[in-house]
């Protein structure tokens, strides 16, 4: 539901600006399972996007990579690009997407926020997790992590 929620925005934002290419991103989370962006694609062809329209980067496997994936592959640099994620993960993905270079307009997924406390305490955790890594990274200037988020 929460991916399908993310999909169907961007079907109608696709919809409303003709000049508009989304870039799926997602890997293989299950060996024998389609991609995430495979999928992702076909359900934006099956709300009337138009496949040429639709790109897609199947080899990452989690936030930090689609945005790592769609820095070095899709970013325009001619404006901010948007991101459409669940408004749930914006904070989170924002954050990392700076860390990036990049400079993304947020847009949330869901017309309206249906946030329940644990997953809110979950996104919490994987924000402060992101930050004390980056502080510490920057601290002990550890190249490798470094590497990683920037």
């Amino acid at each position: 539901a929460v991916y399908r929620a993310r999909l169907t925005r961007a079907a109608r934002l696709a919809a409303a600006d003709p000049g508009l290419v989304l870039v799926v991103l997602g890997g293989v989370t299950r060996a024998g399972l389609p991609s995430e962006a495979a999928v992702g694609r076909d359900l934006l062809i099956a709300l009337g996007v138009a496949p040429p329209r639709i790109v897609i980067e199947d080899g990452s496997r989690h936030t930090l990579e689609n945005l790592r994936a769609f820095r070095a592959h899709f970013t325009s640099g001619a404006r901010p690009d948007l991101l459409v994620t669940s408004r749930l993960h914006l904070a989170r993905s924002l954050r990392m997407a700076q860390g990036l270079g990049l400079v993304l307009l947020p847009c949330g997924a869901e017309d309206a926020a249906r946030l329940h406390l644990l997953d809110l305490l979950r996104e919490a955790f994987f924000l402060h997790w992101y930050r004390v890594g980056e502080a510490y990274a920057v601290a002990t200037r550890n190249r490798a992590m470094l590497a990683r988020i920037r």
